[in-house]
């Protein structure tokens, strides 16, 4: 039996509520994230981010780009593999003070 490929949740959390969903099997835009807010969307994938504001006019969309200018899975993986060599717990590869650049494809 394999896993299924679409995922739903709705949380509640006090003053909100969250719903997740994903397709673990789709390639459209790139098998990226979305998220969306009442007032803009965030698109994420390996090529980078765009940022879509809802009162926006087409033309004007996104709002904000940035575009990856390296694989960040290399060194995730090489992270990953000398820990396992070493025994010892991961490197964090990114912290809120120092954002790391999205993964390129």
């Amino acid at each position: 039996m394999g896993l299924p490929d679409t995922l739903q949740a709705a949380l509640r959390y006090p003053g909100f509520d969250v719903v997740y969903e994903g397709s673990m099997a789709s390639s459209i835009d790139d098998g990226g994230l979305e998220f969306r807010g009442t007032e803009a969307t965030l698109k994420i994938n390996r090529g980078g981010f765009t940022v879509h504001r809802e009162s926006a006019p087409a033309k004007s969309n996104p709002v904000l780009r940035a575009d990856s200018f390296q694989d960040g899975t290399i060194s995730h993986m090489q992270n990953f593999f000398d820990c396992i060599k070493s025994a010892k717990s991961p490197t964090p590869q990114s912290k809120p003070e120092s954002p790391q650049p999205a993964p390129a494809t």
